[in-house]
């Protein structure tokens, strides 16, 4: 549609939190698949957030080498925008080659969805991190892998070192015992002792441009919390993954306006980017300055060039699904940052060019 591939997607009624059959067709192909709501907030979003789970038949995806048996569609209906989650993902798959490193770096790519006949709109599509996920990022698929989900999971020490976290894969499951070793280390040092000590625990290049990636961005509600935690239990650090960041790029995850000038360092939310800041500033802010180099991944002119990108390809499905979604977004009582007047609200049009002059004056 447009350029975008679609998923037509049909049920046999409501989909609820956990899967239910679906009849998916995606590039022309059709798969007995499985559907569910996803997300935590956003299931309380008019348009929704999904989780796609095939069986025997996997998903083929246009530029992925490998299939995938489970994809996720997540919402624009808290970006009007429609892009924050996307460059995001797009500038730390960027910052990986940038370091040369193999890295968790979540893929993505934007796609049109209809729901049992009816048109629901713009999504982005990415990868669901799980042990395939790991596997087709060169990492040990048997591994265990955390998802961060609240603010609890900040690296300080607190009577459950795990709190905060999520187990998502491993075995046993309810074994938390590599995570809470490395919560009771990077909790009970020093900023010296945890960066000297760090090599065993976890990689401290990786945490740093973990950091640069929520700084630049503001992304508050990804410092900690929304985040995936990788380890081999055999052997080696801990790895980190980006999620969910319709907090970023001038917005919180109400819509809230965030200055461009804003500076958060995020200690209180990562007792690893606080002791880097200790006894690693220079290094981190060296990084940083590589980073925005010759049309590096944090430069201005990099940004940019994605942006421009994006709408060349989203901008008649940006306007069909803002003509649908408006009047609900507009209505929906969670979102209070878009107003630019005395009841007047910030259109798609008027959202890009605030996303646009956001990412210049950042």
């Amino acid at each position: 549609e447009w350029g975008l591939p679609v998923f037509h997607i049909q049920t046999e009624g409501s989909i609820p939190e956990s899967y239910v059959p679906a009849a998916i067709s995606y590039m022309g192909v059709g798969y007995e698949a499985e559907v569910k709501v996803r997300g935590a907030s956003s299931t309380s979003y008019p348009k929704k957030s999904y989780s796609l789970a095939f069986d025997e038949e996997e998903l083929a995806v246009e530029g992925w080498p490998e299939t995938r048996d489970r994809l996720v569609l997540i919402t624009t209906f808290d970006d009007n925008s429609y892009v924050r989650q996307k460059l995001i993902f797009d500038q730390w798959q960027a910052m990986a080659e940038h370091a040369g490193q193999a890295r968790l770096t979540p893929r993505s790519f934007f796609a049109v969805v209809y729901l049992d006949g009816a048109y629901l709109g713009l999504y982005t599509a990415v990868d669901h991190v799980d042990d395939e996920f790991l596997e087709q990022m060169g990492f040990e698929r048997q591994a265990n892998l955390y998802k961060a989900v609240n603010h609890d999971a900040n690296f300080y020490t607190k009577s459950n070192l795990h709190s905060g976290y999520e187990k998502k894969e491993g075995e046993p499951i309810d074994d938390f015992s590599d995570l809470d070793e490395l919560v009771a280390f990077t909790g009970g040092s020093t900023p010296t002792e945890l960066v000297d000590g760090a090599a065993p625990w976890l990689d401290l290049q990786e945490f740093m441009d973990w950091f640069l990636l929520v700084h630049y961005s503001e992304s508050g509600d990804s410092a900690g919390k929304n985040s995936y935690l990788f380890h081999d239990p055999i052997g080696g650090p801990f790895r980190f993954a980006p999620w969910d960041f319709n907090h970023a790029w001038g917005q919180n995850w109400y819509t809230a306006r965030i200055s461009s000038s804003n500076l958060n360092d995020f200690s209180s939310r990562n007792a690893v980017f606080a002791a880097i800041h200790a006894v690693r500033s220079d290094e981190l802010w060296d990084r940083f300055r590589a980073l925005r180099a010759d049309d590096g991944p944090m430069s201005t002119a990099w940004l940019n060039a994605q942006l421009d990108a994006y709408y060349a390809l989203i901008e008649p499905s940006a306007e069909r699904d803002w003509a649908k979604w408006a009047q609900e977004y507009q209505a929906f009582s969670r979102w209070t940052g878009h107003r630019s007047g005395a009841g007047d609200w910030q259109d798609y049009q008027g959202e890009k060019a605030y996303l646009y002059q956001w990412v210049e004056e950042r």
